[in-house]
């Protein structure tokens, strides 16, 4: 091959490399980061998106007159998913209700009711336990004690309808906590019933 052939071959081979070689770096190159709050944005809402939001914001439009439309496009939003997926449980909350009092002593009846109605969330507590055993679990409670100057209620009963004796014991034990309001002197004899139901 004479010097001229050698020469244009070389050539070629030159410009093939090149063209392959940069044909190879386009391929593996990544793309470029970018950066700034364009990145990040949202696709460009339509003119009519924008003006309907523009009439709702000054008041001219209702919310509800806006279509309800997921993000994905073609899609309807369904209100009714949630509830199908996650269906609402509604827990039946125990009642607790004050049946007749009976106050003797120099202790008014409405203080002696507020003060137990304070005090409610813990034999609500022991009806709820009484529950866990027994689903229909109702009744009545009465508590029958005496109220010290010093405020202290001394149990003397604790009985009642209620088919569960853990639980009327366990209404006993939490009046020991309830706090009455002092006196000079004198004892106050209460009769206070209450009676349990889930609805």
């Amino acid at each position: 091959m004479s010097g001229l052939a050698t020469r244009k071959v070389l050539a070629v081979t030159l410009v093939l490399s090149s063209v392959v070689a940069l044909g190879a770096c386009r391929r593996e190159a990544p793309p470029a980061p970018s950066s700034g709050p364009a990145a990040s944005a949202q696709p460009p809402q339509s003119a009519e998106s924008k003006a309907r939001v523009l009439r709702l914001l000054a008041g001219g439009e209702v919310a509800t007159a806006l279509p309800l439309v997921d993000v994905s496009e073609g899609k309807t939003f369904d209100p009714e998913l949630r509830d199908r997926i996650a269906p609402l449980v509604t827990v039946p909350y125990p009642k607790l209700r004050v049946g007749e009092v009976k106050v003797v002593g120099d202790l008014p009846d409405m203080v002696v009711r507020r003060v137990m109605r304070q005090n409610f969330g813990r034999f609500r507590l022991c009806y709820e336990e009484g529950l866990a055993r027994k689903d229909d679990l109702k009744g009545e409670v009465i508590l029958e004690f005496t109220i010290n100057p010093a405020g202290t209620p001394q149990m003397s009963k604790a009985s009642g309808t209620l088919e569960d004796r853990a639980v009327i014991d366990c209404v006993g034990k939490g009046l020991r906590e309830v706090a009455f309001p002092e006196r000079p002197s004198g004892n106050v004899k209460v009769t206070f019933p209450i009676q349990f139901s889930k609805e």
